[in-house]
């Protein structure tokens, strides 16, 4: 299993714009840097969903491992896909997912029930289906399934695979 370290969420932060200014231009940003700064957006939940300030905290950190999950997921992406950013624009492009990119190279989300909890995992999903299509190609010795699950599986943190490597 690997471990994230210091370093490697400082890596992958500064890889992406800072989320504070909103100003930045699509056209400007790689596929990477867009996906970054979706999960980096705040989640905007509302204390009045929640039937006690237990059940608000307890969700909100639920969101944040969310996006621990998918730096996670990113990093692993960052160092084992080659042309990361075509892959990734590709997928949003052609996948019939809730996350997609328009031909202008905006991201487009379509919110299922619960916009905060659900957004960072659809990004996480992103990657899984890219590392497991970039899997199958580079490692033809994997020719199942439960062959690449099993690699994959190797790579991640048990939260990720009972999330999605299951």
């Amino acid at each position: 299993m690997a471990q994230l370290t210091i370093d490697d969420i400082n890596f992958a932060i500064h890889l992406t714009p800072n989320p504070k200014p909103m100003k930045n231009n699509p056209q400007t940003l790689s596929p990477a840097d867009l996906l970054c700064k979706f999960v980096d957006g705040r989640p905007g939940m509302d204390p009045v969903n929640y039937g006690s300030w237990k059940d608000y905290r307890r969700e909100s950190a639920e969101v944040t491992r969310d996006r621990r999950d998918f730096y996670e997921l990113f990093i692993f992406a960052l160092r084992k896909v080659q042309d990361l950013d075509a892959k990734i624009e590709r997928y949003l492009k052609t996948s019939g997912g809730r996350l997609t990119m328009n031909e202008a190279g905006e991201l487009r989300y379509i919110t299922g029930q619960y916009f905060p909890t659900e957004y960072r995992p659809a990004a996480c999903r992103v990657l899984v289906s890219i590392l497991w299509d970039d899997t199958l190609e580079s490692m033809p010795h994997l020719e199942t399934g439960p062959q690449v699950r099993a690699y994959l599986r190797r790579q991640f943190s048990r939260r990720l695979n009972s999330n999605y490597f299951n």
